[in-house]
């Protein structure tokens, strides 16, 4: 098993011991390249994309949509395009956003954020300059496509979902459960299809 006895979270337990101490055991998709073995279709690949952020109080922590409207285009904001035409299929993407540095932290009594993250589809008058965040006027008449559907504001240091767009542009947003909170995270998109950003 090669287990190195280093503080980097890796640990070994004896079966016995497993089945004393966990009732459940989750897995996850930690690379695309696993889900291509399970995956069937015109497509043979899957694109990541990963971006590095931070909600920083007075500046990109703007709060939730509903508590929140008038900081809420405040958050981080991320373009990106699912390339095709609209004749082609859906594309099925898996999206996860993760606090980074929190495990550490709460050796500090830093507790995890609540988080979740919430998709918007861009019309052809919807026009994103670089650097340019879409204003609260966006946010008001827009509705999300897709909201991260966890249990209502449990503090998980990472959320994903796994779901299906149409070609197009989309802006995703990150945020946290109350404004003016303060964390690092990454966020990463693996789909079926091109990404472009």
């Amino acid at each position: 098993m090669k287990f190195e006895n280093k503080k980097d979270g890796e640990f070994w337990m004896s079966f016995d011991d497993f089945k004393t101490n966990f009732e459940i055991l989750e897995i996850c998709h930690v690379d695309p390249t696993v889900m291509e073995e399970c995956h069937s279709g015109s497509h043979n690949s899957w694109s990541v994309k990963t971006f590095h952020g931070a909600w920083c109080s007075g500046k990109t922590a703007g709060g939730p949509p509903k508590k929140s409207l008038k900081t809420f285009s405040k958050n981080p904001q991320y373009l990106i395009k699912l390339m095709g035409d609209a004749n082609d299929e859906e594309h099925t993407l898996i999206i996860g956003i993760l606090q980074k540095y929190r495990r550490e932290l709460t050796h500090e009594g830093v507790e995890t954020l609540s988080i979740k993250f919430a998709i918007y589809k861009l019309g052809n008058n919807d026009e994103v300059v670089d650097d340019q965040k879409m204003d609260k006027i966006f946010f008001a008449k827009t509705k999300p496509v897709f909201e991260s559907d966890l249990i209502y504001y449990e503090s998980f240091r990472e959320v994903s979902s796994r779901l299906h767009l149409l070609p197009g542009g989309y802006l995703i947003v990150p945020f946290t459960h109350n404004p003016e909170e303060e964390a690092n995270f990454m966020l990463r998109i693996f789909s079926d299809g091109i990404i472009e950003s």
